[in-house]
């Protein structure tokens, strides 16, 4: 199925059900987990789909990634907070279907409720029209979220799911993990290209 700008395999059903019926899916994990390969999947399939797709890029890594490696997924750089709020409503009010790599990046050095309030806004917002969000966390003692996402995104997300490197037979995987509402574990092996969906 893999093609210009279709995913490097189909999601799987309990995924592509989510995104298809405008959920706001919110998923979270550490560096190096696949949340960026697996949003440009989440792209390439609602444009394989004939959707309009705008995926809002806040790190480098997920700049680097778009530029190099999924160039047929438009993308827009976003540098700060504020501009991440008014992509987000732009988007939105004009029905296009909005990713976010990472949506609490943006917010990480700010200081105070109010940019926090920011960020409960876009995350509002996302639940509203539907949307797609990865976020890094950190674990700290007694499993409380670190770097805003549990108190100001989590909330508002219809699913919620984190991810976690595992070994596979064939190499690297990543199991994605479903919190809300409860589906089976997801496995995809990490490609330079996307993610291949194992079971």
């Amino acid at each position: 199925m893999s093609g210009p700008c279709k995913p490097l395999s189909p999601l799987p059903r309990e995924l592509s059900e989510l995104i298809d019926i405008g959920r706001f899916v919110v998923v979270y994990g550490p560096f190096g987990t696949g949340k960026t390969r697996l949003a440009f999947e989440v792209a390439r399939h609602l444009m394989s789909d004939g959707h309009n797709v705008r995926l809002l890029a806040t790190e480098p890594g997920t700049l680097s990634y778009a530029r190099n490696v999924v160039t047929c997924v438009p993308y827009m750089t976003i540098l700060t907070a504020d501009q991440l709020v008014n992509e987000v409503v732009k988007a939105a009010s004009e029905g296009v279907k909005i990713i976010v790599d990472s949506i609490n990046w943006p917010f990480r050095s700010l200081q105070g409720d109010y940019p926090l309030r920011l960020l409960s806004f876009v995350s509002a917002v996302l639940r509203q029209v539907g949307g797609f969000a990865v976020g890094q966390i950190a674990d700290v003692e007694g499993g409380e979220f670190e770097m805003s996402l549990g108190r100001w995104v989590l909330p508002w997300a219809d699913a919620i799911a984190y991810t976690e490197r595992i070994t596979c037979k064939r190499g690297p995987c990543v199991a994605l993990t479903f919190i809300k509402p409860f589906i089976n574990t997801l496995i995809f092996e990490l490609k330079k290209e996307g993610v291949e969906w194992v079971a």
